[in-house]
């Protein structure tokens, strides 16, 4: 594709006259994160009730603070929340410490796209163990990450994908947006 797009580039210069060469560095972009496709088998998953399509739980769409219990089963590809949480259009905040997130996803590499006012703590946990840091992704150290700036973090690379729990033990104040998998 980007060879694609550099002929596409290039012929248009030639028919506008533009002087100079074309930069070749625009279609190598740095930090790639590259994925396997087929072994992804975990969608997008959003925590706000405007794109949430896979919360394991009900909310209504009032911005409202709702306490979840544990679900007795964890279905592949639901979200489910556990605690106390805020569930507005965008995100859901935690709003007690004892506030987990579960997901029961099939892929090698988890992101979470979250936030928070302060630093807070988030600790990850992949089949009932805390994370080791074999498979800790760039943001995770000793099975923990620490949340502040609104960013998506990398919490899981595995080495092949697969299926798997995981849960995130979520400090009161971390906001969190959406899920994506690699």
């Amino acid at each position: 594709r980007a060879r694609q797009a550099r002929k596409e580039l290039e012929k248009r210069k030639e028919a506008m006259a533009e002087p100079g060469m074309l930069d070749e560095t625009f279609a190598a972009p740095n930090n790639v994160e590259t994925v396997s496709r087929g072994s992804v088998g975990s969608p997008e998953t959003y925590f706000g009730y405007f794109r949430n399509k896979n919360l394991g739980v009900a909310v209504s769409q009032t911005d409202d603070v709702v306490t979840f219990e544990e679900p007795t089963t964890v279905k592949a590809n639901q979200l489910y929340l556990v605690g106390t949480w805020k569930i507005t259009g965008e995100y859901a905040e935690a709003v007690s410490d004892d506030a987990t997130i579960i997901y029961r996803y099939s892929a090698d590499k988890v992101f979470l796209v979250m936030d928070a006012d302060e630093k807070k703590i988030l600790r990850v946990f992949q089949d009932d163990t805390i994370l080791p840091q074999s498979i800790a992704g760039e943001h995770v150290q000793n099975g923990k990450a620490e949340i502040e700036n609104e960013q998506l973090y990398r919490l899981i690379d595995n080495e092949t994908a697969g299926a798997h729990t995981m849960k995130l033990e979520v400090e009161a104040g971390i906001r969190a947006y959406a899920f994506t998998f690699g």
